[in-house]
């Protein structure tokens, strides 16, 4: 427990740490690209979505939060319009080929973004080239910087619409030139903007999403060029869709979420401060998050309590130094363990007796005649020698080791 406190402690200082980088950033532009349609932030495109309530005034105009595979699956329209602006427009196979067959249905499609996935392009034998638009703080390589439509398509005398900001240099360097034509340019007079013919409908790519946000349009007589890109697109829609979700996915991506680490890894004390914290936070997790082991008791061998009690009593013998004790017990339990092992009863004056032994056990008739004999003689005295009880030991283990 005392662990998890002091990380809950750790991660409140990076907290605050986070909002006070924040706090530092407020009086910045936030230039963060979302095309949100209901957002007046610079990089919006809130205005270009009142342009184009204003271009449909008798349309039905619906934001869809769901891929288009979704929208064209429920939808029966042969005549509708699709719109997206985001930056990045990632589609898998399934969610192309929808788009595709919408098109190919009647309806008209119009996607602007920096980056369109190349499964879709596949498709149409098209290319693009996405330059480095992954700016989150204020860059210093502004430029005047524009778009321009082309000449034969306008309905103003200007063709060029420019802004000062980062340069535009998103265009498609290959197209379909069967199925496609070109409508506008980059800053460089390389083609950003076309049009797809496929069965019956339309499909407008757009290779630079800023020129629909609200910075652009907003400056000069910007707005005039979404006004010309909405002349180009069907004029009596069956409805309007507009995309709340591919923009949004862009948003929650991991390039573009705010976060204080990009700020943080860009000043190197403050960087090299925050990973060495880091690293002594997990070296105290190592160090004290180990499992401590409570002391294992030693555990004694159980005795064998019938070998101690054997001790115990030939200890008492020894001591009363009783050898004519120990020499009656040793004959006493040689006999009975004949008894038990042979099944006969041990007489030491029956001949027969020394002889069945002899078969039995394996053991020569003379070797237990002598064993007998000594036994014999043992007995009589009325005190049994150290060297005679040693004796009796020593022929009983000889008879021990040699019988079956």
């Amino acid at each position: 427990m005392k662990i998890y406190t002091h990380y809950l402690f750790f991660c409140l200082i990076i907290f605050a740490f986070c909002c006070g980088c924040n706090v530092g950033n407020a009086n910045k532009p936030n230039l963060k690209e979302t095309y949100s349609y209901k957002s007046n932030e610079a990089f919006d495109a809130s205005f270009n979505y009142q342009l184009l309530k204003a271009a449909y005034p008798k349309t039905s105009i619906q934001i869809k939060e769901e891929s288009i595979a979704k929208i064209a699956a429920w939808s029966g329209d042969t005549a509708a319009l699709y719109i997206s602006i985001a930056k990045k427009y990632y589609v898998d196979d399934a969610n192309a080929e929808a788009l595709l067959n919408f098109v190919y249905k009647g309806n008209s499609a119009f996607i602007a973004a920096g980056e369109i996935d190349s499964v879709l392009l596949n498709k149409m034998y098209c290319t693009q080239y996405a330059a480095n638009n992954g700016y989150n703080d204020i860059p210093i390589e502004f430029t005047n910087t524009g778009v321009s439509l082309s000449s034969a398509l306008c309905t103003y005398n200007d063709t060029a619409f420019k802004y000062y900001y980062l340069p535009m240099l998103n265009a498609f360097p290959l197209i379909n030139d069967r199925h496609a034509r070109v409508i506008g340019y980059n800053q460089n007079k390389a083609t950003n903007f076309i049009v797809f013919f496929w069965g019956k409908g339309r499909l407008y790519l757009h290779a630079e999403p800023r020129a629909f946000s609200n910075y652009f349009l907003m400056n000069n007589k910007n707005h005039r060029y979404a006004i010309q890109v909405l002349q180009m697109l069907p004029q009596f829609p069956e409805h309007v869709y507009i995309d709340d979700y591919y923009n949004k996915r862009d948003y929650k991506s991991a390039s573009n979420s705010p976060s204080f680490l990009n700020t943080l890894l860009k000043n190197p004390p403050l960087a090299w401060a925050f990973f060495i914290v880091l690293g002594l936070l997990l070296l105290y997790i190592l160090i004290n998050g180990k499992r401590r082991q409570q002391v294992i008791p030693i555990i004694k061998p159980t005795e064998n309590s019938s070998v101690a009690y054997a001790e115990a009593i030939a200890g008492l013998y020894l001591r009363q130094d009783s050898n004519s004790s120990i020499a009656e017990k040793q004959i006493m339990y040689f006999n009975e363990g004949i008894r038990t092992s042979y099944f006969i009863t041990p007489s030491v004056h029956d001949a027969s007796y020394l002889q069945l032994l002899s078969k039995k056990s394996g053991v020569p008739l003379e070797e237990i005649s002598a064993l007998y004999s000594f036994i014999e003689t043992i007995k009589a005295p009325a005190k049994v020698t150290d060297e005679d009880l040693s004796l009796l030991n020593i022929k009983l283990a000889s008879f021990q080791k040699k019988k079956q």
